[in-house]
């Protein structure tokens, strides 16, 4: 029968969290590791002033559709980025999860194009409204309006 060798321990390659920080820089390194391994890989830090959303990039109609609205694809600077996220940014400066990238859009025409989607979604519900009281006065139907209690507090005759 063959002996068997011992185990012999190896010992790891020097790397910046075997010695080649100071204790202060390696608690920062270790805190960010933990910082990031506890957030969801779609969690983005925006700078101020900017909102961003996740864009399927194969989608070239739903790219063209969000460039349109006035988001842009993420360009930032690899020594340098402006986002704090879990995700590495990419030599390109783009940030790419799977089949997503990040997509950045001014937050004063965000909020524009939440209004103006806001202000679009009253109208329908008014317009099928009025439409719905217009239909059922010309079947000669009453319609009427109740309060949170159930009163009846309008009627359309």
């Amino acid at each position: 029968m063959a002996a068997i060798d011992p185990i012999v321990p190896v010992s790891a390659p020097p790397s910046p969290l075997n010695g080649e920080l100071t204790p202060e820089e390696r608690k920062s390194r270790l805190e960010e590791v933990r910082r990031r391994m506890s957030m969801s890989t779609l969690t983005v830090s925006p700078p101020a002033g900017w909102v961003i959303r996740w864009a399927r990039h194969v989608d070239a109609a739903d790219i063209a559709r969000l460039e349109y609205k006035g988001y842009q694809i993420v360009h930032d600077d690899p020594r340098n980025p402006r986002y704090k996220t879990a995700v590495r940014i990419r030599e390109d400066g783009t940030y790419m999860i799977g089949d997503v990238i990040l997509m950045e859009i001014p937050q004063e025409v965000w909020e524009f194009l939440r209004e103006q989607e806001t202000e679009k979604a009253t109208q329908m519900v008014q317009a099928a409204e009025s439409d719905f009281i217009e239909r059922a006065h010309k079947e000669g139907v009453p319609t009427f309006e109740r309060d949170a209690k159930g009163r009846v507090v309008k009627e359309h005759t």
